[in-house]
Parts: structure tokens; C-alpha cells; sequence
């Protein structure tokens, strides 16, 4: 399987995704295999060495950015292969685009592939879901009153 996704860089003229991340949104299936997106951040992706100095010429900063190179991708109309099931994952948390509960990115399709593996899973979430708390903001409660008058009737009324 990985094999196929390797020698498929030649064919999507050079640039492989092996992380399918959930924010990127799908344009069409190219095999069994691989998606095409228009699309995908910075983990797990593979380019051409040979497309980057046309890629990188049109940029007038030295920072590079994900989407400025995807961007770029599009004008020089090369496609974007993702392996339609992730064989990275990358839990993506704080950044521009992952700062809420609820919109984090993963990598779709991933599978545990050995106990080690597993584990590792397990104690990352031990650490990651607690820590969640520490970036939602706890609702303030706030009752009208007419409700607190409507609890408080209710309260007063004798026990049958």
C-alpha cells in the first residue's frame, strides 16, 4: 500500500500528502487509494524537489506559508494527491486554523497499526483531553427572571 502511494509521485507530478486531514475538504477520488484536494497543510506532505524553484519564485517574503504554496499549486495546475486513508497522524492543536474544541484537525482514515502504537494513542489522549479545559471558556449561566421566579414556585410547593 505505502509503495503505491510512493511511486504515485511521479504521476501527480510531485506532490503526495500522506496525511488526509480533516479540514481539507476532498475534490474527487483518483484510485482506490488516492484523493485529490486543492489543499493540504504542511504535515506529512511530500514535494518534488525539482518543482519548488518555480514554485518558490513567486513569493516575495521568505516566510512560505501552507496555503500561499497550495495557492501557488493551483496556478501552476498541479494537483494535490492525498492518500485517502491517512498513514501519519498529526492531532493538530492551537495554530490558525485548530484553536477550538470541536474543529481540531486529525488524519481521516488512520489506523493503529501494533500495541506500541496503540499505548502511544492512549497516553497522548490522557494528556490532551484534560488539558482541552484549559481553552474553552466555561459558560457564564445566566437565568432570566422570570425563569428564577418559575424555580423557586417550583421549590415551594409541598412534596407529594
Amino acid at each position: 500500500m505505502f509503495s503505491h502511494l510512493l511511486s504515485t509521485i511521479s504521476v501527480i507530478q510531485g506532490v503526495l500528502s500522506v496525511y488526509n486531514s480533516a479540514l481539507h475538504s476532498k475534490l474527487r477520488a483518483l484510485d482506490a487509494e488516492l484523493v485529490l484536494k486543492s489543499s493540504v497543510g504542511g504535515a506529512a506532505t511530500v514535494r518534488d524537489g525539482n518543482l519548488l524553484p518555480e514554485l518558490l519564485r513567486e513569493f516575495k517574503t521568505d516566510l512560505v506559508r501552507d496555503w500561499q504554496m497550495c495557492r501557488q499549486l493551483i496556478v501552476c495546475e498541479i494537483e494535490i494527491a492525498v492518500a485517502r486513508n491517512s498513514r501519519a497522524q498529526h492531532l493538530g492543536i492551537g495554530g490558525t486554523n485548530n484553536r477550538w474544541f470541536g474543529n481540531l484537525d486529525y488524519g481521516i482514515g488512520f489506523d493503529i497499526d501494533g500495541q506500541l502504537q496503540a499505548l502511544a494513542r492512549a497516553k497522548s489522549y490522557q494528556s490532551i483531553m484534560p488539558a482541552q479545559l484549559q481553552y474553552v471558556k466555561q459558560p457564564k449561566l445566566k437565568f432570566s427572571a422570570r425563569l428564577i421566579r418559575s424555580i423557586k414556585k417550583c421549590l415551594r410547593r409541598p412534596k407529594v
